[in-house]
């Protein structure tokens, strides 16, 4: 199976936030728009533009709040 495939899109509108409870070694892609990005009990934030990417290496729940409408991939 190609590493692709087992990417999923997801739509976050503008003002959304999107709950990732356990996200340690999940890659997010900014495929469009902006997004934040923040952990419980972590207070270094992180901002993707379209095009950046982040991998988490936390457990703690992360919250990725969309600045502008945006969608994002999840590896």
């Amino acid at each position: 199976m190609a590493r692709e495939s087992l990417a999923r899109q997801q739509r976050i509108h503008e003002g959304a936030t999107l709950v990732l409870p356990r996200p340690a070694g999940i890659s997010l892609i900014c495929a469009t728009g902006t997004v934040w990005i923040t952990h419980d009990g972590d207070c270094k934030d992180v901002v993707l533009e379209a095009g950046e990417s982040y991998t988490s290496e936390r457990r703690s729940r992360m919250l990725v709040y969309g600045l502008t409408a945006s969608s994002v991939l999840l590896r």
